[in-house]
């Protein structure tokens, strides 16, 4: 409908006006199908996967996973054959801001300004460990506890197909 000028302005407007009561009708009437349904809230939400990726990649444990990875790739966490590193946050945190490279230590030292804060990141990989696993090729777990202290396993997925069963490793 055009809106150009002052009357077909007021046309357009008297239109929607006219159209209200039937759209409010019809919204009162409609029943929300079961599959978008939700207990807490009533209806699901929605999340755009593009800009959910977007935000998720900044995220402090997303760029802990491309330091982890840097650092596998580099040798600088695990051996040449070895496939699962093993130990506490300090340890890690320790590894991986006195690299070699005096880049990628700058830039653990600023996402890791301690070990504490090392810890938290990887506690939040490992309570959602099959979600970071299956989208970026890493499983952080919760190890044994050596003298009170958290461990944590540090697993690369090595195929994408095969994640499953790269994650029931050691279980």
């Amino acid at each position: 409908m055009p809106s150009a000028t002052d009357t077909e302005r007021e046309a357009y407007q008297s239109a929607v006006e006219a159209e209200l009561p039937h759209l409010v009708a019809a919204l009162q009437n409609w029943q929300i199908p079961p599959s978008l349904k939700h207990i807490r809230t009533g209806v699901k939400s929605y999340h755009n996967p593009v800009i959910s990726g977007k935000l998720e990649a900044s995220h402090p444990e997303v760029l802990l996973i491309e330091l982890i990875h840097q650092a596998i790739e580099d040798n600088a966490l695990l051996e040449p054959g070895e496939t699962m590193w093993n130990g506490t946050a300090t340890d890690l945190h320790k590894t991986l801001t006195n690299v070699a490279s005096l880049a990628f230590a700058r830039s653990a030292s600023e996402l890791l300004s301690s070990p504490k804060s090392t810890g938290i990141y990887l506690g939040r990989l490992a309570g959602d460990a099959e979600h970071f696993a299956a989208r970026y090729r890493l499983h952080v777990r919760h190890g044994p506890q050596r003298k009170g202290i958290v461990t944590y396993l540090i697993h690369q997925v090595p195929d994408e197909t095969d994640t499953q069963t790269q994650l029931s490793y050691g279980r």
